[in-house]
């Protein structure tokens, strides 16, 4: 039994539609998860940059009898701290 011509390039169509929104969905996937792994990591990275930001500004406090502003502007450490993190944005 043979279909029509217009049944056959019916179907091809429609298949031809289908896979083009397959591909298209998997390309949505792929590109949520892509993004999701950058701010996720950007997250961490933040955290763990204010982890360490506090750390070193309570030792520079600790360490230190002038007042707290001035304690944390001449932290060496800290000024490297946020000037490699500067560096790194740019």
């Amino acid at each position: 039994m043979r279909f029509p011509i217009s049944l056959r390039a019916s179907l091809s169509f429609s298949l031809v539609g289908l896979a083009v929104v397959v591909a298209l969905m998997a390309i949505g996937v792929h590109l949520t998860l892509a993004v999701r792994g950058v701010v996720t990591s950007s997250a961490e990275r933040s955290r763990a940059l204010a982890q360490q930001s506090v750390w070193l500004a309570g030792r520079a406090l600790q360490s230190s009898t002038v007042p707290a502003e001035t304690a944390i502007r001449r932290n060496r450490a800290l000024r490297a701290l946020f000037e490699s993190t500067t560096a790194g944005a740019a």
